[in-house]
This record gives C-alpha cells, sequence and structure tokens, in this order.
C-alpha cells in the first residue's frame, strides 16, 4: 500500500510540475510547500489503511518520525512515519522530475526556433515544421502551437 501512496504522490507531484511548467515556461524552484501538500494529502488517517502499510513493512512501527513534534499515539507516529516515507519519495522524485522538465524546455524551445526559421525560410512551411515537430512533450504542445499562432498574426 504504501509504494501505491508514493507512487500516486509521485503522479500528483508530475501533474502539478508539468501544469507549473505549461503555464509559465519556468521549472519551478520552490516545491517544498507542494511536496509537503501532497505528502500530507497522502497520508492515510485511516488506522486501518496505516496498518496496512505498517504490516508491509516493519520498520515504520520501528523508526522515530522525522517531523514528530509531539508525543503521540503509537497510531499517530506511525502515521507520521508513512508522511516522512511519502515525503522523502517525493523528494528523491523531484531531483529527477526536475531534469526531466528542463530537458522539456530545451525541447520547446528548439521547436519554436524552428517554427520561426520556418517562417522566415520561403522553402519552408511553418504548418509542416508545426506539425512535424514530434518530440515536444504533449503537455507543451499548446505553447508551441500558440507560438505558431503568434508568428501567423504578424
Amino acid at each position: 500500500m504504501l509504494e501505491n501512496l508514493i507512487k500516486e504522490a509521485k503522479e500528483e507531484l508530475k501533474n502539478w510540475a508539468q501544469g507549473e511548467v505549461a503555464e509559465y515556461e519556468v521549472v519551478p524552484d520552490d516545491v517544498g510547500h507542494q511536496i509537503f501538500e501532497i505528502a500530507d494529502s497522502s497520508t492515510p488517517v485511516y488506522d486501518s489503511d496505516m496498518m496496512q502499510c505498517a504490516n508491509e513493512d516493519y520498520s515504520l512501527m520501528h523508526e522515530v518520525p522525522e517531523c514528530r513534534g509531539e508525543e503521540g499515539t503509537p497510531m499517530r507516529l506511525l502515521q507520521l512515519n508513512i508522511f516522512d516515507r511519502i515525503e522523502q519519495g517525493l523528494r528523491e522524485y523531484w531531483q529527477e522530475l526536475e531534469s526531466e522538465l528542463e530537458e522539456d524546455l530545451e525541447i520547446l524551445e528548439s521547436a519554436k526556433d524552428a517554427v520561426t526559421d520556418a517562417f522566415d525560410d520561403p522553402d519552408l512551411d511553418p504548418l509542416e515544421v508545426l506539425e512535424g515537430l514530434e518530440d515536444v512533450p504533449e503537455y507543451l504542445w499548446g505553447l508551441a502551437s500558440a507560438h505558431y499562432d503568434e508568428l501567423e498574426k504578424e
């Protein structure tokens, strides 16, 4: 169960980050708050779910939570350990995801340059160049298309 929680949290982080990149055309640099929010919302609140995580990984019952700020019940400490694992998984994943997003932006910039060059070269059809851009990630395709539309209006 814990592996699924981490997997789903990573997907949520990726979706959020891609949305930020698509909106602002930069990789977010302050993601700590978002990671915390995703880890918090991904942490189980029901004892049965927490116990299922503990049954799959007994170390969750024996570790001292990093975010421990209070004496708590065993279930609360288990919940904090689950939160810590999810947050740690997200922080590790962010390092990988951040590089991917930067690469995606480089691909987008190359695509924009190719479309711009096509408008400047009478031997090229800008629409064909745009349609031939296979490397542009799907979530950034709208930005490449908007660049074409902007150049077409000029």
